[in-house]
């Protein structure tokens, strides 16, 4: 069904994502930018692909598509409790060098004779330029919305306790070693491609890190059970959202917003807007490489078996159709063609969910946030 319905509107949003240079900043409406300087998006509405109602799709296939602290604890920053109007307390914790911050430790279910439920810890990536400091609206807007989901679920299943991480990325914020290698072609950094990947890469590596110790930090003395870990992110968060899908097993669950699984193609459009050419030393040899090794849109997504990562897993992609710097188009083939369940099955209807917001440039919306807490509510906190 997705394919059909993208089908009917692949020349609008093509004509919409590819002849909008210059729109994708001062949109209408309040959003959270991509990059520093990121513009404002549009919250209503949306295009939707497959079977999923409320403007959002869902799909997959073959050829189709629809993502109680330890003693190491320390307040973030100043220090926040519970704040008033339900936003979330955040703890800082440090993984031996690595600071996250942890939302929502003070909402966990108390304990009680009738024992405590299993915990979601979902790990939140910022973008280029930014921080997990600046990014605490969006972070908090996404835990709020899904603890409101996980009350709604609660009346009528067991559900998870839930908690969100973020953290700084390579060379971001506190971890900020190089503030050239943050700049692109355009900005004066000649490495910029290398750079990208290199923070793309090394990012969703200190992912796999993160949900191997912070449980031992959370809780020391066991006192509660992490039984499921999920990924968000936002624009170089978002590409790096797709790399944790594609090779970290212990992660099924996840939502990119504006990112892309194909750095090939990014790349070269950059390089191309930039005047440049992919090639060395723009792109060296060993980046290509390395590419065409461990890029997500360089695995056997198409397949309907175990040799597909991502097959298995449930996965959210939400877009601004009039980004003109990830563009949706750098995504449509690996999106149209991705497989993360038997082809033709209920199954693979629900678990690839394609989110294409109009009148939208490179930013996270709040109906962006809404979808993607809707799903990580569905899939990883009922149990």
């Amino acid at each position: 069904m997705f394919k059909n319905l993208l089908n009917k509107e692949k020349k609008k949003i093509e004509k919409e994502v590819l002849g909008s240079s210059g729109k994708g900043s001062g949109k209408q409406g309040s959003g959270h930018g991509g990059h520093s300087g990121g513009g404002a998006g549009h919250g209503g509405g949306g295009h939707g692909h497959g079977a999923a109602g409320a403007g959002a799709g869902a799909g997959a296939g073959a050829g189709a598509a629809g993502v109680a602290g330890g003693a190491a604890a320390s307040r973030h920053g100043a220090g926040h409790g519970a704040h008033a109007g339900g936003k979330p307390d955040i703890t800082t914790f440090d993984l031996a060098g690595l600071p996250v911050h942890v939302y929502g430790l003070n909402n966990l279910t108390p304990a009680s004779p009738n024992g405590v439920p299993d915990v979601c810890i979902n790990v939140h990536m910022h973008g280029r330029t930014g921080s997990a400091k600046n990014e605490e609206s969006l972070a908090t807007e996404l835990y709020t919305n899904t603890m409101n989901e996980r009350a709604a679920l609660a009346q009528s299943a067991r559900a998870r306790d839930f908690l969100l991480v973020t953290f700084d990325s390579r060379n971001h914020g506190q971890r900020k070693t190089n503030p050239q290698g943050q700049k692109s072609w355009k900005e004066g950094n000649p490495t910029h491609g290398v750079d990208m990947y290199g923070m793309i890469r090394g990012t969703a590596a200190d992912v796999s890190f993160i949900i191997q110790m912070l449980p031992a930090y959370l809780f020391p003395n066991d006192e509660r059970r992490v039984s499921i870990f999920t990924v968000t992110g936002k624009s170089l968060g978002g590409h790096s959202s797709w790399q944790v899908l594609a090779h970290e097993p212990l992660i099924r669950i996840g939502v990119s917003f504006i990112g892309t699984p194909d750095f090939q193609k990014l790349v070269a459009m950059r390089a191309k807007k930039s005047n440049l050419s992919d090639t060395p030393p723009t792109v060296p040899g060993s980046l290509r490489a390395l590419l065409q090794r461990v890029d997500p849109a360089a695995q056997p997504y198409r397949e309907a078996g175990p040799q597909n990562p991502f097959f298995g897993k449930k996965i959210c992609a939400c877009s601004g159709a009039d980004d003109t710097l990830v563009r949706f188009s750098y995504s449509q083939e690996f999106l149209e063609n991705l497989v993360v369940a038997p082809p033709g099955s209920d199954e693979a209807r629900r678990s690839l969910q394609v989110y294409v917001q109009p009148n939208t440039g490179h930013t996270v919306t709040s109906e962006m946030l809404r979808i993607g807490a809707q799903w990580l509510t569905q899939w990883a906190l009922p149990y």
